[in-house]
């Protein structure tokens, strides 16, 4: 099953470096973006000077205030306080409460999302990426249209596929409280009852199950337009293959028919499976490959394929992921790591040649995903099995994680930043939810000393905008490079597209209601 997930607040005129409205926040939180800008400089100044840690908490700094000028969220505010003084109402905390005779678990609400999409495939997915088109960047207007791609985990290696998917006719699916930019097309609102379509080609690959698929980034300019859209794999057989999906995707627009053996290049160098893999975004064709034994390979295209050269080996046990700087200084050569031993390593890629630098004693369980922020390049996002996940500034990790959080009640599964605000992230979890959270968000003790609150409220950290829940066993979270807003989910057995309220989910999209 595949999600796409849609914070309401990304819809906004002003989303584009700022995610979030005025209305995004609910009483009690502030956006302190300050706060957070100095507490990088502050890790920055502590790696060039060793000057002493001081708690950026500490320091004052001139906050925004967040004031919400919605009639009607003040009044279902009002009307929370007194369900939940009337005892009523409960936030729901999954993994902690359980629904009781008598009471109904209000989930998925619909009007929690400006646009929620689900469509199943044949066969269980365990990865997906994003496919980058040629409709252009930062695209607001509905109706929407992307593509997917993605790999199976069938009943038999024969019957797995890759699915090269089309998403189109993607109207908002609520129309509650649009913003001005969106009321400008009285169209949209006019189709918005159309359902949405999801075509689809169909590679066969039937050398076994998917563990892990990625596109290859196009070269600037050629997004979408190039001759090749190359898609890599990695088998449960220990195999990595290059596929060029070029013809499904023009398959997928009417241009022509999908060709029938689109497989490129097959590797055989590693001895058991993985998981590890990633495409350089830097340096076209470039790619690394890593597996369960913990040995790793450098892809460097020649003529006919690649050549591959094999890493030194860093991690004790399996590579569990891998990931290219995006931004800031030494991207272009910089790859980060990460193992089942607890640790992330970051390696200088210079040249041909690679040589493992520093070491970040990132977990105590596996640490099974990773991603660099593409705005502010030094700050790593890992995800681990105990259910925690933790920001770092790699410059200076010698006190420890600028954040860290364990609210998931089972191993982080997948993690991604906001490609266009540097402090919001996504997380899936094992324990079926994916969370959409807000580095730069602080509670405001005052107004959370005073006033009444839902049952179980104290339980969500206040970074935390929005809970998404729905799905089963949720495999990877991402969030769409070109569409700002719009993220992707999928699961054991469908995909999802886009949260609406993404603050305001917490209060009422996911309740508890005595019935």
């Amino acid at each position: 099953l595949y999600s796409i997930i849609m914070p309401r607040a990304a819809t906004g005129s002003s989303a584009t470096k700022r995610a979030h409205n005025e209305d995004a926040l609910p009483e009690g939180k502030t956006r302190d973006k300050k706060a957070f800008q100095s507490k990088l400089e502050k890790e920055k100044s502590e790696q060039a000077d060793g000057l002493e840690f001081e708690d950026p908490v500490e320091d004052e700094f001139e906050k925004e205030e967040i004031i919400d000028g919605d009639a009607s969220d003040a009044e279902m505010a009002a009307e929370e306080e007194d369900a939940a003084a009337a005892g009523g109402t409960a936030v729901y905390r999954p993994g902690v409460d359980k629904v009781e005779e008598g009471e109904e678990l209000v989930l998925g609400d619909p009007t929690m999302y400006t646009m929620l999409h689900r469509a199943e495939v044949e066969w269980p997915c365990l990865s997906f990426d994003t496919i980058q088109d040629n409709l252009g960047a930062s695209r607001k207007k509905y109706p929407m249209t992307c593509y997917v791609v993605a790999g199976t985990q069938a009943d038999t290696a024969k019957n797995n596929k890759i699915v090269v998917m089309k998403w189109s006719h993607m109207y908002k699916t609520n129309k509650d409280g649009d913003d001005e930019e969106e009321e400008e097309d009285d169209d949209e609102d006019e189709q918005a009852d159309v359902d949405a379509k999801m075509d689809f080609r169909m590679i066969k690959h039937e050398n076994g199950c998917i563990n892990r698929i990625r596109m290859m980034p196009s070269p600037p300019g050629m997004a979408g337009g190039s001759s090749s859209q190359i898609a890599a794999t990695w088998c449960e057989d220990g195999t990595v293959s290059m596929w060029n999906i070029a013809s499904q995707l023009a398959s997928l627009d009417g241009r022509g028919v999908a060709e029938t053996k689109p497989l490129l290049y097959t590797m055989k160098k590693h001895a058991t499976e993985g998981y590890g893999m990633a495409w350089n975004p830097h340096s076209v064709g470039q790619f690394a490959s890593a597996d369960c034994d913990g040995n790793m390979y450098l892809w460097n295209p020649c003529e006919g394929g690649w050549e591959q050269s094999k890493l030194p080996k860093s991690h004790q046990g399996s590579i569990e992921d891998i990931m290219w700087k995006k931004a800031g200084t030494g991207a272009a050569t910089t790859m980060a790591t990460a193992g089942v031993d607890g640790t992330i390593r970051l390696w200088d890629m210079e040249g041909y040649s690679a040589k493992p630098g520093l070491t970040i004693m990132a977990h105590d369980t596996d640490v099974n995903v990773i991603s660099w922020n593409p705005e502010v390049g030094d700050l790593l996002l890992s995800g681990a099995d105990d259910g925690s996940f933790k920001v770092w500034d790699v410059r200076n990790t010698g006190h420890g994680p600028m954040a860290n959080f364990k609210w998931h009640r089972d191993a982080v599964t997948s993690v991604d930043w906001y490609p266009y605000d540097e402090t919001l992230l996504a997380v899936a979890s094992a324990d079926n939810t994916v969370s959409l959270w807000d580095m730069s968000v602080e509670a405001d003790d005052d107004e959370v000393q005073g006033g009444q609150h839902l049952e179980g409220e104290e339980d969500y950290p206040a970074q935390m905008m929005f809970l998404h829940q729905g799905q089963t066993g949720v495999k990877e979270v991402k969030f769409h490079p070109q569409l700002p807003g719009v993220g992707w989910s999928v699961c054991e057995l469908s995909l999802s597209v886009c949260p609406r309220h993404g603050v305001r989910a917490l209060r009422d999209g996911v309740s508890r209601e005595g019935g």
